[in-house]
């Protein structure tokens, strides 16, 4: 694979993979938080507005009580704000070394520095499919 077919081919399209889904985890993240944020924020004031024949507003409480866990436990489980940041460096990492290899700054400044990018950006790609993979396994063993 020549530079030009690397550099289009692989690297391009991994810093957009990493960049869209680094977008994507933000975006669960934020819309989660804020919801629980609302609705757990609603339970005080709601709770001072029952009173002792008011069943609608206590089955709203519980209602808005129920959706505070279920956005923490989705929270926790599918870890939007650690992907989330973890996509994002990974991405920013490869722009990085893809600005350097272009205007042939240290440490690639030297004649050949070709395989030097690759080498750097496959291991930066396998160490994040390595975390992953690690990250993936511990939540099967809490099964």
């Amino acid at each position: 694979m020549n530079e030009t077919d690397y550099l289009d081919n692989r690297l391009n399209n991994q810093i957009k993979w990493y960049s869209d889904k680094s977008s994507e985890n933000k975006k669960y993240y934020y819309t989660l938080k804020i919801l629980q944020i609302i609705s757990a924020a609603c339970v005080p004031f709601l709770v001072s507005q029952i009173s002792t024949e008011d069943n609608q507003l206590k089955i709203l409480v519980e209602i808005i009580g129920i959706i505070v866990v279920i956005t923490s436990g989705i929270m926790t489980a599918f870890r939007f704000n650690e992907l989330w940041t973890n996509y994002r460096t990974t991405a920013e990492t490869l722009k990085h070394e893809k600005y350097l290899f272009l205007s042939n700054a240290e440490p690639d400044q030297n004649e050949g520095n070709f395989p030097i990018l690759v080498k750097r950006v496959e291991s930066l790609i396998s160490k994040e499919h390595s975390i992953w993979d690690e990250s993936s396994r511990k939540d099967e063993e809490k099964k």
